[in-house]
């Protein structure tokens, strides 16, 4: 007779979990099980009131008040683009070793610098729970959020990696920048309740590379003068099946035509490739 001697239980709720692969793990430094995301934003709750309360203390410290004229489509974007490749991540820790991470980017805003901070847990090197998410403009705040030591990102002169620099001219950077926003407004208006969660979404970047290699199909249309290449490819991520999916803008760097990743985004919502796969199919992988 099979005797299950070790039993999993949710943290928040006490719910024995039945299987352990369809549990909530978000902290690599806490590796405790949740029953569902529910349960994780109720155990942390008085955690995400805290740092709430500790940003308006420092505007009030710092005298900050702050109107920003970006739309919220574009400001949400920007947060998703921060979890993927954050400029910077901080990892601090609590009294017990708890550890909390501080991401940043930064984007241009008129004549200034918008930065991104989101406050969250990471478990296996990719964000996995949100406690807090703003913008500012105010070095005296984006410093203050510069805690603990310092796990990506390199001052001057310092060596290690950097990312490859790619010039583009102001007019593409422009049209990817509004592509990204189209993308993403796009699938806001018909993404579903029961698809894949934004707050997830980190956890897929993983497969871009596999659909850029490897895709099932490719699309492409002329928008506007640019080439438009929308890629898609079936991927399975904890057992279970899903479309990652890739677009992508052809651009010039030298004299080399390059295709540019602008957005991606994974979803089980069948009804979503039609939408998506627009244009003329230039490519279908043969199935065996």
């Amino acid at each position: 007779m099979n005797i299950s001697r070790y039993k999993t239980y949710c943290l928040e709720c006490k719910t024995l979990i039945s299987d352990i692969q369809k549990s909530f793990i978000i902290d690599n430094s806490r590796p405790q099980s949740f029953c569902s995301e529910k349960c994780v934003e109720k155990f942390y709750q008085n955690e995400i009131h805290d740092f709430q309360e500790q940003e308006k203390e420092l505007r009030r410290e710092f005298q900050i008040f702050e109107i920003h004229s970006v739309d919220e489509d574009t400001l949400r974007n920007y947060r998703q683009e921060s979890l993927l490749d954050p400029d910077e991540i901080w990892e601090d820790s609590n009294p017990i070793n708890e550890k909390y991470y501080y991401l940043l980017k930064s984007y241009p805003y008129e004549d200034s610098i918008l930065t991104n901070i989101t406050i969250c847990k990471m478990f296996n090197e990719k964000p996995s729970f949100i406690f807090h998410s703003f913008f500012t403009s105010s070095t005296d705040l984006i410093n203050s959020y510069k805690l603990g030591k310092k796990v990506k990102g390199l001052e001057e002169g310092e060596k290690g990696y950097q990312k490859e620099q790619f010039v583009l001219p102001q007019e593409i950077l422009d049209e990817i920048a509004v592509r990204k926003n189209e993308c993403f407004a796009q699938m806001l208006v018909h993404r579903k309740e029961t698809d894949i969660s934004f707050e997830t979404f980190p956890l897929y970047e993983q497969f871009i590379k596999k659909t850029l290699d490897d895709p099932d199909e490719i699309y492409e249309e002329i928008v506007d003068g640019y080439t438009i290449h929308t890629m898609f490819k079936t991927n399975f991520y904890e057992n279970k099946a899903f479309s990652h999916y890739v677009i992508g803008m052809k651009v010039m760097n030298g004299k080399e035509e390059v295709l540019l990743p602008i957005f991606s985004f994974p979803t089980i919502d069948e009804e979503l490739l039609a939408i998506y796969n627009q244009g003329k199919r230039i490519f279908k992988k043969a199935i065996n």
